[in-house]
Order: C-alpha cells, then structure tokens, then sequence
C-alpha cells in the first residue's frame, strides 16, 4: 500500500513562525522583554528556518523507514513522502500520520530556532517533536483487522 504525504514548506514555517509569535507576546507580559523580541521569528528569518525544516524531514525518513520504506524529495517549497506500508497496513491511520509529520516538522523547526536564541526553551519543543516520533510510530504499526 502506498501513502503520498505532501507539506509545504509554507505552511511548516508560518506555523512555526506564528507559535514562536504567540510564545514571545506571552512572555512580553511577564519580566522578559528582551527574551521574548529574541524568540519570535519572521519571514526574514526563513533562511535560517528553512534548513531545519530539511532536517527534520529526513529525520523523519529516518523514522519511518524503521518500519516501512521510505522515499523522500523537496522541491518547489514541497516536501513529498512515498511511503511504502504492508498491505494491511490500516489506511485510515494516514492523515493522522500526516498530522504528525506536520507537528513533528513545527515542533523541530520552533525547536532548533530556540536552541540558538533561547536554550532553555527549546527542550519543551524537542519533547513534543519525540512525542510526534513516538505518535508516528504506533500508527505506522497499526494494521487492519482480518475479516472472517
């Protein structure tokens, strides 16, 4: 059974740059100011964002071929997953696994921005990219139940 994934590069950085967003403007409220104009991240910040998003996409090849295989390419501001599951592979499961490919990309992306300009934070966003990981993983598993 094949499953085709596509997301935009778009759409991985617009979300991350709006929860980076929403991040800095809650600590604005609190002591730290200078913290939270560093966090937030804009449009001019995509070339440093857009690797990281590379990153976390072949991270994720590297993960889901433990259990399936794998084909991976980005181009024209899409990253595209062919994957090949068995074929009892239960399907329903494939925009939840999409879902978690998407929030394991943002999830990463917010991640090693703060790594750079924010250590302390980043590690909340490194444990919801391995909780997405670890999401991946089971539904990868999931099978259909035979029916006789």
């Amino acid at each position: 059974m094949n499953i085709s994934i596509s997301i935009t590069l778009s759409e991985v950085l617009t979300q991350a740059r709006k929860r980076l967003y929403y991040k800095g403007k809650a600590m604005k409220e609190g002591d730290a100011i200078q913290l939270a104009t560093t966090l937030q991240a804009s449009q001019d910040e995509d070339d440093v964002l857009t690797p990281f998003a590379q990153s976390a996409a072949e991270r994720m090849c590297d993960l889901i071929n433990k259990t399936a295989s794998v084909n991976y390419s980005f181009g024209t501001g899409t990253f595209s997953f062919s994957i090949t599951a068995p074929a009892n592979f239960d399907e329903n499961q494939s925009p939840l696994i999409k879902g978690s490919i998407f929030k394991f990309m943002v999830n990463r992306v917010i991640g090693e921005w703060l790594s750079d300009v924010a250590p302390n934070i980043a590690k909340t966003y490194f444990e919801l990219s391995m909780e997405s990981e670890r999401d991946i993983v089971t539904r990868m598993a999931k099978r259909k139940k035979p029916t006789s």
